[in-house]
């Protein structure tokens, strides 16, 4: 679907690594600064609860069809929610360092990233 690589680099363009934050580690602390909290609660988070529809491979595998869902339908909330993580330097959940569904959102950020980058206009004569 998305590449997941951690580090995509054309011409001289490198989408550099979202680290994924767990919030428990920043009780009565701010967030650092570029870091998003995405879970519960947030247009991107995961309304696939552990246990109640299946194990952690599961609800992040539905959550990965449900985001490409709403990113094939332009949802405009989804639209808006990932665009504004497109200079986010963290993702913020309760998972971490678990398998989350941050990842998920990390993945289809930086392919975006890469597919709208525009290289600079070079003269060639």
């Amino acid at each position: 679907m998305y590449p997941t690589a951690k580090c995509i680099s054309i011409r001289k363009k490198t989408t550099v690594v979202m680290d994924i934050l767990n919030r428990h580690h920043f009780r009565g602390r701010s967030l650092p600064n570029g870091a998003v909290y995405v879970g519960r609660g947030t247009p991107l988070g995961n309304p696939f609860v552990l246990g109640e529809h299946g194990d952690r491979d599961a609800v992040i595998d539905l959550y990965q069809t449900w985001l490409h869902e709403r990113i094939a339908t332009q949802d405009p909330i989804i639209l808006a929610a990932l665009g504004r993580l497109r200079s986010a330097e963290a993702l913020v959940c309760s998972c971490a360092p678990a398998r989350c569904h941050a990842e998920c959102i990390r993945d289809v950020v930086q392919y975006i990233n890469l597919i709208s980058y525009e290289p600079q206009q070079t003269r060639l004569f």
